[in-house]
């Protein structure tokens, strides 16, 4: 409930909200079949926010870019989703990691 408060308050009503989204595309030039599923997609008038979960109970260590926990190892996870939605005419205006365990979400920029 806190997080889609948070999405709602942040981003605006969504007009669906997609839960465990499949996806599969093929990547122009390479022809690379690329499928997965997406956690969740808050899908607004302005675009889309995605976000992906994650379990983690650290805290400090996922903003260590040492850490094998870094959270930016998840962005180029995050630009296949992003590829994912530009291909089915979406655009995606947020990239988000939503921490459960520790109530956080870190914001993935490019």
């Amino acid at each position: 409930d806190n997080l889609y408060a948070f999405l709602e308050k942040t981003y605006g009503k969504p007009i669906k909200i997609y839960k465990e989204q499949p996806f599969s595309f093929v990547r122009e030039g390479s022809g690379q079949m690329v499928t997965g599923e997406m956690d969740l997609v808050w899908d607004t008038e302005d675009g889309c926010v995605l976000v992906d979960y994650k379990n983690y109970p650290g805290y400090d260590d996922v903003m260590d870019q040492e850490s094998k926990f870094y959270v930016g190892k998840y962005l180029p996870q995050m630009k296949c989703y992003r590829e994912a939605l530009n291909v089915a005419e979406k655009t995606v205006r947020e990239k988000l990691v939503f921490y459960a365990v520790q109530g956080r979400i870190i914001k993935l920029i490019d």
